[in-house]
């Protein structure tokens, strides 16, 4: 709502409706709720009257604007009568020319019209079609509940795009641009291309590469199954007694956290990512609810560092 101070105006408007009075206004005219009831709110308080001067110009009506307060019609200018109802000089003259026998016979035909914009269902199924052509791998160190993918590191969207144009000419099908393809990849798919943030298992790697070059035998696919089966096992153990350690005074869990380094030549498969020269070694000991770290700074190798007698290791 814009309340303007129209005290100097022929109609003396806002000293007939106060700034409370116009905001009581402005309430009702939108508690009306529907379309409909708004345009009739405008047809019933402008009065059409045909011009009494025939000059050049197009205009043949004449306008005169009321507002109601304390069950009385006061005459308003044109400026404060749509400041109040905060709409448009258009949408006046829009609901004066659908209005017959006082009353707006009009519809509201905002958004039943489809989009010229708009991409074929067709084209975007084809789209998803291409994006789960490629092959994805799952995080073995990340949050057990990500259900994140990854792609190869060697991607992107845009080459993405590019493969996509390629298959499109080969089919015969309409391209679509790189935007429509982005929007699809990022919003329909819980989809990555870096690596995750953490080492990656030695067995794990070795089995997509075999898996991408097509030579996993049935050993190999079960020995992995194995794999997978102790890692979410150790998972759970690790909660567990992290649980205990906060309940039981003569249980302790510690984990260790090694710290990433860059080793020659670089890889991020977990041995040669762990075993290489480690600058920090940080201990975490979960008692009783209390977490405490410890660091060790300067350690060269593993092997240097301070010996701890473990029940259990994950």
């Amino acid at each position: 709502m814009q309340y303007r101070d129209c005290s100097k105006c022929k109609f003396k408007c806002s000293v007939k409706i106060t700034a409370q009075q116009a905001g009581d206004i402005f309430a009702t005219y939108y508690q009306l709720g529907s379309y409909e009831k708004q345009r009739n709110f405008i047809c019933q308080h402008v009065e059409q009257t045909k011009a009494k001067r025939c000059t050049t110009n197009r205009k043949e009506n004449s306008n005169t604007y009321f507002l109601t307060t304390d069950g009385k019609k006061e005459r308003v200018c044109k400026a404060f009568f749509l400041g109040i109802l905060h709409v448009s000089k258009k949408t006046v003259e829009y609901s004066l020319k659908k209005k017959e026998h006082g009353v707006f016979v009009g519809r509201d035909n905002r958004g039943k019209n489809p989009s010229i914009n708009r991409t074929p269902e067709g084209d975007r199924h084809f789209i998803r079609e291409h994006i789960q052509s490629f092959p994805t791998v799952s995080s073995h160190y990340t949050r057990k509940d990500s259900n994140r993918q990854y792609l190869s590191s060697n991607l992107s969207v845009q080459k993405m795009h590019q493969l996509y144009e390629k298959e499109c000419q080969r089919k015969g099908k309409k391209t679509c641009k790189i935007n429509v393809y982005r929007d699809t990849f990022c919003n329909e798919f819980n989809l990555a291309f870096h690596k995750p943030k953490k080492d990656q298992c030695s067995t794990c790697t070795i089995y997509y590469e075999k898996k991408q070059r097509g030579e996993i035998t049935n050993e190999d696919e079960e020995q992995f199954q194995e794999h997978q089966t102790k890692k979410e096992k150790s998972r759970e153990e690790k909660r567990l007694d992290k649980e205990r350690a906060k309940t039981d005074r003569s249980f302790t869990a510690v984990t260790f956290d090694l710290e990433a380094v860059l080793p020659t030549p670089c890889s991020m498969v977990g041995d040669l990512f762990i075993k290489d020269v480690c600058q920090h070694t940080t201990c975490h000991s979960i008692h009783l609810g209390i977490v405490k770290a410890h660091a060790i700074c300067g350690t060269r190798r593993m092997e240097e560092g301070v010996q701890v007698t473990l029940d259990r290791a994950y």
